[in-house]
């Protein structure tokens, strides 16, 4: 199960990459910890795109299924930073702060959707597969180490090349985009690419090594 629209693009002097990538920001703190408001940006923008009760004031000059240039896109980052999703350097944000600043931003424009964070771990896979047949994006946290925060425990991202996965760098503490799901696997995008999480692992990470509350995802309802 996949979104059916084309997931919000950014053209920089990368190319064009699968959603927004904190690393081509020309803000430090930016490049440091908005990994959440880029999470954020994206699902605001696949929102304005592809459903029609959603056309956002902040997102009116932006093309529908075309990518964003890199400095138009770094001026909606900073927006919805300051108006919404406020970073703590070198914290950045968390998943309760997110759905806040969500619906101060649904309230403030007449967005007919109110987020909430986390779901019971009875209903985490059914929410997620529940949200994607509902065409929307689900932003997944990967948390922090808990309650030892002292461990280095990290949640490996896979890259597919043909049928052979490769772990491509292994995280804690961040937000990615959950865009579709299969029986075995998430596909993903952070850092502006495609990525892939074995949802084993994904599960194993969350009760071992971080807790249900700190890995979670962002719930979206229609009102």
């Amino acid at each position: 199960m996949k979104l059916i629209h084309s997931y919000p693009a950014v053209a920089g002097e990368r190319g064009v990459s699968f959603g927004g990538d904190q690393r081509a920001s020309a803000d430090p703190v930016m490049r440091r910890c908005g990994c959440g408001v880029v999470a954020v940006t994206d699902l605001l923008l696949y929102l304005h795109h592809w459903h029609g009760n959603c056309t956002l004031p902040p997102f009116r000059s932006v093309p529908r299924g075309q990518p964003l240039e890199q400095g138009q896109y770094d001026r909606i980052l900073l927006r919805m930073r300051q108006k919404y999703i406020p970073l703590v350097h070198p914290f950045g944000t968390n998943g309760f702060a997110l759905a806040a600043g969500l619906n101060r931003f649904f309230q403030r424009c007449g967005v007919p959707y109110r987020a909430r964070w986390g779901v019971p771990s009875a209903l985490f896979w059914e929410t997620m597969e529940q949200m994607l047949a509902q065409d929307l994006p689900v932003i997944l946290s990967v948390g922090m180490n808990f309650p030892r925060v002292w461990e280095q425990e990290k949640l490996n991202f896979y890259r597919v090349n043909g049928e052979n996965p490769a772990v491509s760098n292994r995280v804690r503490a961040h937000f990615v985009v959950v865009t579709g799901m299969e029986r075995d696997w998430l596909q993903i995008s952070t850092w502006g690419q495609i990525r892939y999480i074995r949802r084993t692992e994904y599960e194993d990470f969350r009760r071992q090594h971080s807790g249900t509350l700190l890995s979670n995802l962002l719930y979206l309802r229609r009102i």
